[in-house]
């Protein structure tokens, strides 16, 4: 019993002893309470000494002097260079550069490299008032297999595969479906609108029953509005960057900042006001302490 009553008690005692190594003490030659970290590329140095906050001495071996000076720091997202003004819309889009630049190399030099896996994402899009929920049709017989419920103008997702077959319905049975979808490759968003004339095209499911929008007042009707607004956007997005709109239009720009990743290799480095210590002080220094 005394071994494991032995763990606390030396945890307990190098807490003591760091403790010892941050006090301030008057005799020493670099007060703790001001020790000031180097600038230093991770590397370990065999000793280390540290500055006052008047910098008389340095946190640092000759093996820890960066590369360079330069610090870098976390950016406003809004301000990536490669956020463009969509045209006709007040919005700033994300357009992948070339492949090459992540390379930093001349434009045009890379192919961006495709893969084998056609595995996608599903979101599907309920444009109606009513509670419906979303199957899958396995294609066997039977009744669909429940993914998720999707509320009156709400949507769902999940993950899929070009071919798979899911619909929207207030029960599991195919033949009650109110809309039915057929995932396409490349296409992630699917929507189930009984309002609209254009009922079979790609991304719109086809709906089996056509309802009037005259039927859509007041908050309903809203909502329709918007979610058609944005699938009217969807379409310009896609148009000017090649990818599909997953969010909702409109939204706020970026408010977070973010770390540039422009290419391989990029390195950031972080300044703290915190003492660093990459390897343990030799013990005659620790001595000054006690």
């Amino acid at each position: 019993m005394y071994k494991y009553l032995a763990l606390p008690a030396a945890a307990t005692g190098m807490n003591l002893l760091l403790a010892v190594l941050l006090l301030p003490q008057s005799n020493s030659r670099a007060s703790a309470a001001n020790l000031i970290p180097a600038r230093h590329e991770g590397g370990i140095s065999e000793s280390l000494t540290c500055a006052d906050s008047q910098g008389e001495e340095t946190c640092m071996s000759p093996s820890m002097v960066p590369l360079n000076d330069t610090v870098g720091g976390p950016v406003p997202a809004a301000r990536d260079p490669h956020l463009r003004q969509m045209p006709g819309v007040d919005f700033k889009a994300y357009v992948p550069p070339d492949v090459s630049e992540f390379y930093k190399e001349a434009p045009g030099s890379r192919t961006a490299a495709g893969h084998k896996f056609n595995g996608q994402a599903g979101k599907f899009i309920n444009m109606t008032p009513d509670r419906l929920g979303l199957y899958w049709d396995s294609g066997r017989g039977g009744p669909g297999h429940f993914s998720g419920t999707v509320n009156g103008f709400s949507a769902s997702g999940t993950a899929t595969f070009p071919g798979h077959v899911f619909f929207l319905g207030k029960t599991s049975d195919p033949a009650d479906a109110l809309c039915k979808f057929v995932v396409q490759p490349h296409i992630s968003v699917y929507y189930c609108d009984p309002y609209s004339e254009s009922r079979g095209e790609l991304a719109r499911a086809h709906a089996y029953e056509k309802r009037d929008i005259s039927e859509l007042t007041g908050r309903d009707l809203e909502m329709y509005s918007k979610h058609l607004y944005n699938l009217q956007f969807m379409d310009k997005y896609k148009e000017f960057t090649g990818n599909e709109w997953l969010a909702f239009y409109p939204r706020d720009p970026p408010r977070h900042k973010i770390w540039p990743a422009d290419y391989f290799g990029q390195e950031h480095r972080v300044q703290t006001s915190e003492t660093q210590f990459v390897a343990m002080p030799p013990w005659e220094e620790l001595r000054s302490y006690e």
